[in-house]
């Protein structure tokens, strides 16, 4: 899960392969990383500063608008993090549980799909190509879905994962 996470911080929304849209992004990304992570009281501080990976995902989204907004929310977590009482030293008073953090990951992820929805539905979504993208705001239909050429995560059929007639194989999820 960890691995997969550091992918998403490394290369940002389009690590999904699903044409950045944000609202499948928070999804997958609150399913099958943030929620199982949290309930294993994953998220430590032997594991980094998992808010500031997801800050630094959503900031390398290919479009700039989009992606300078969390460059700055990534930048003022880090200096609410760091004192400049004499030196620079990060604080380490504020310590919160896995579960506060899945919270504030998942308040993030809210943030960043109404941020998308508002810049799609005005046609600002526009990439560093010149691409505008301008789907329905939210969740695509079924149809839309396929066209797109997404697929299931458990079995590789057109349809969305909730949809999945098959038994959940979440060694076979994780892996797409």
């Amino acid at each position: 899960l960890f691995t997969d996470f550091k992918k998403f911080t490394t290369s940002g929304p389009a690590f999904l392969n699903n044409g950045e849209n944000i609202a499948g992004l928070a999804y997958h990304l609150k399913t099958v990383h943030i929620e199982p992570i949290a309930s294993m009281e994953g998220f430590d501080a032997s594991r980094g500063d998992p808010i500031g990976d997801l800050l630094q995902g959503l900031s390398k989204s290919s479009c700039p608008v989009f992606a300078q907004s969390f460059e700055k929310k990534y930048s003022d977590h880090i200096e609410s993090k760091v004192s400049t009482v004499g030196a620079l030293h990060f604080r380490t008073a504020e310590v919160l549980s896995s579960p506060e953090i899945a919270d504030k990951m998942n308040d993030i992820l809210e943030d960043a799909q109404s941020y998308f929805d508002l810049l799609v539905a005005r046609n600002e979504y526009v990439t560093k190509s010149g691409k505008t993208l301008s789907f329905n705001v939210g969740r695509l239909s079924e149809d839309d879905f396929v066209k797109a050429g997404c697929r299931c995560f458990n079995c590789g059929g057109p349809h969305r994962l909730d949809a999945c007639p098959e038994a959940h194989v979440e060694a076979r999820i994780k892996k797409n």
